[in-house]
């Protein structure tokens, strides 16, 4: 799909069609990486998923629980 590069402000910009961005999951304010690969410009959407304390706390095996620390004796009431 061919765009146009036009002037920002100092900066160049891209306008993503609105079907495009929607296929790949873009919205107003997503993150995206931008980086140049020869003569290409990539860009990728980054998907930052929030886990969830059940998920998490189900990944721990005994091969990476760690055993206790001793910070030292209690302090305080």
């Amino acid at each position: 799909m061919e765009v146009r590069v036009e002037s920002w402000g100092d900066s160049v910009a891209l306008r993503i069609p609105s079907a495009l961005a929607a296929k790949v999951g873009l919205k107003l304010g997503s993150a995206v990486d931008v980086m140049s690969r020869g003569a290409e410009l990539v860009v990728s959407v980054v998907n930052r998923l929030r886990s969830r304390l059940e998920t998490l706390v189900g990944r721990i095996t005994e091969s990476n629980r760690h055993g206790e620390v001793d910070f030292g004796p209690l302090v305080g009431s």
